[in-house]
């Protein structure tokens, strides 16, 4: 159960932009559960119930946001008691919520910022919304981030995730040191954000046009792919994929790929070198996304496991990973597959998913997204507030997000992951920043 939680507000202030961001997204992707919420205590009923999943959204996001919350001034002092019913009709049981001041003032609070952030300016509240988007010169579209703050990292204990992944051992569940702790991160500047992972028919025009040769090639190693008849347990690294292998590249990965579907088997060099060559053909400064700026368009404003919420069998919703389809593949992990069908056994065509609030598709799944930044372990504990661009040096690059064949605790929006700069893979891909000019 959910301890209860006591939140004082007691100084008028102006909530920035982030919190605004943050309030509303959590709103509109809540609000039948909200509405739930304000009709059992506005009127009176106290003994309703609602889903422990709307309870955990409800106090994370006020927790998250606290050091923000302070735009409608005197708010007092609230708790939120939330007292455990086993109840029959729900394995996992249903949350009363009991109010011991005034939860009313979280109703007015939640649904006046809520307000306030649509009258004020654009911001990342639904996925409906519209947000500019510009596309360039190889029909890649990016879609203007605003700056903003978001809480970036994990704050959730071994204990709590075991309760949402039984299956996963101990050793997995406390291996992910380097997403602790959570902190508060300032994105200071708009930047355009690739609206999807960049595709086999960009990377191919990239190529023709620049004369650029991938790694996978150059080195004539080659990359990594799917052979059905390849066992990884005759493989001296026992990987998932038969590779390296010199017939295996960005355009050629073992099952069938079109010009949408995402590349892979493109190194973190292949990825820097296509964003060289973009900022000089355009004049502008095109980049991979630092792991902050990637994490805050994935989250778009959220503070749960994955940008649709906590639940693990909602990614099929938003995200191509493991699951019933990949598992017919790969029988030896099929207690990792989600339950549910999300349509695919290897990539889908970019896109073929929900946005996240921002309006930008598939930040969970279908290809892991090399980011700028050198992974540390310990660097969340001295990351910088402000822009943070990840250590001075080291010997690995972050990737982030997650792909085809990913377990959904791997898929988390805090998750990290890294490899060296010449690590080409047939779960690996790249999507791009471009800068925006004032």
């Amino acid at each position: 159960p959910i301890p209860n939680t006591v939140v004082k507000l007691s100084e008028p202030m102006i909530v920035p932009t982030s919190a605004k961001v943050g309030i509303a997204g959590f709103y509109n992707n809540n609000k039948a559960r909200l509405q739930k919420c304000n009709r059992a205590f506005f009127y009176g009923q106290s003994r309703k119930t609602v889903s422990k999943n709307s309870v955990q959204q409800l106090s994370s996001i006020v927790l998250a946001l606290r050091p923000q919350l302070r735009w409608i001034g005197q708010i007092g002092i609230f708790r939120l008691g939330l007292d455990y019913q086993n109840s029959p009709s729900t394995l996992m049981g249903l949350y009363r919520i009991t109010m011991f001041r005034s939860l009313r003032w979280l109703f007015v609070f939640l649904f006046t910022c809520v307000a306030g952030a649509r009258a004020d300016e654009p911001v990342a509240s639904s996925a409906k919304q519209k947000h500019k988007v510009i596309e360039n010169s190889i029909g890649m579209k990016l879609v203007l981030i605003p700056a903003g703050e978001f809480v970036m990292g994990n704050s959730e204990s071994p204990d709590e995730l075991a309760l949402a992944y039984p299956e996963y051992s101990r050793e997995r569940l406390t291996e992910i040191k380097d997403e602790y702790p959570a902190h508060r991160v300032r994105i200071t500047k708009p930047f355009y954000f690739g609206r999807h992972e960049v595709t086999v028919g960009q990377f191919r025009k990239y190529l023709e046009s620049s004369g650029a040769v991938p790694e996978s090639i150059s080195d004539q190693t080659g990359g990594y792919g799917y052979n059905p008849a390849y066992d990884p347990k005759k493989s001296k690294r026992g990987d998932a994929f038969e590779g390296r292998d010199p017939k295996y590249s960005w355009q050629s990965t073992g099952f069938p790929q079109g010009d949408d579907h995402p590349v892979l088997n493109v190194t973190w060099n292949d990825a820097n070198q296509m964003c060289k060559w973009l900022s000089q053909r355009e004049d502008k400064t095109y980049r991979l996304p630092t792991e902050a700026e990637w994490e805050y368009v994935c989250r778009a404003g959220t503070q749960t496991r994955y940008h649709i919420g906590p639940d693990p069998e909602s990614l099929t919703q938003v995200a191509n990973v493991f699951d019933v389809d990949s598992k017919a593949n790969w029988p030896q992990w099929k207690q990792y597959a989600l339950a549910k069908k999300d349509g695919f056994a290897f990539t889908a065509p970019v896109g073929s998913f929900a946005p996240n609030a921002f309006g930008v598709y598939d930040m969970h799944g279908n290809a892991w997204e090399w980011c700028s930044d050198w992974h540390g372990d310990t660097y969340y504990a001295e990351s910088p507030s402000n822009d943070p661009t990840g250590p001075k040096e080291g010997s690995v690059r972050v990737r982030r997000g997650g792909s085809w064949h990913t377990w959904s605790f791997y898929a988390r929006s805090s998750y990290r992951n890294w490899n060296d700069e010449s690590t080409r893979y047939t779960l690996v891909g790249m999507r791009i920043v471009c800068e925006a000019t004032p």
